[in-house]
This record gives C-alpha cells, sequence and structure tokens, in this order.
C-alpha cells in the first residue's frame, strides 16, 4: 500500500465524492486521509472515530453516511 500513489489522478475526479476519513487508522495517517481527499474538486469530508475499518467498527454510523450522500445524488428517472 506504501507504493500507491494516486495523488495526481485526483484532480481529475468529477463525480460527486464523499470522503470518509478516520481518526485512529494505524495503516493511513488522517493527515494523508485528508490530503488525499483535498485533492479531489468538491469533495464533502465526513470523519468518524475510528480505525481503518470504519464499517465494521461503527455500521450505522458508515451507513448513514453513505446512504445520506447517495440520496442526495441519486436522481429519479
Amino acid at each position: 500500500m506504501r507504493r500507491i500513489d494516486v495523488r495526481a489522478d485526483l484532480a481529475r475526479v468529477r463525480a460527486p465524492t464523499l470522503v470518509i476519513t478516520t481518526t485512529a487508522d494505524p495503516l493511513v495517517s488522517p493527515s494523508l486521509q485528508h490530503e488525499l481527499a483535498d485533492r479531489i474538486p468538491g469533495t464533502r469530508t465526513a470523519q468518524l472515530p475510528t480505525g481503518h475499518l470504519p464499517f465494521a467498527e461503527r455500521p450505522e454510523q458508515w451507513r448513514t453516511l453513505i446512504t445520506d450522500f447517495l440520496a442526495e445524488h441519486t436522481t429519479t428517472a
């Protein structure tokens, strides 16, 4: 994981983006999470007080963040 660097690609993301950062991730530091989020235009950032697996550590909060964001960006035909 330490060899993957996508920073140059992030400015080209055009889709609505939600980045959920974590406060106690032992693999990806919070500062790097925020740096990546800041490089995606128009990104919304939410923070959870968890480690590397917020969907397992705080599943209800994770689900709410995801479903609320998707509901804002879903259109009905």
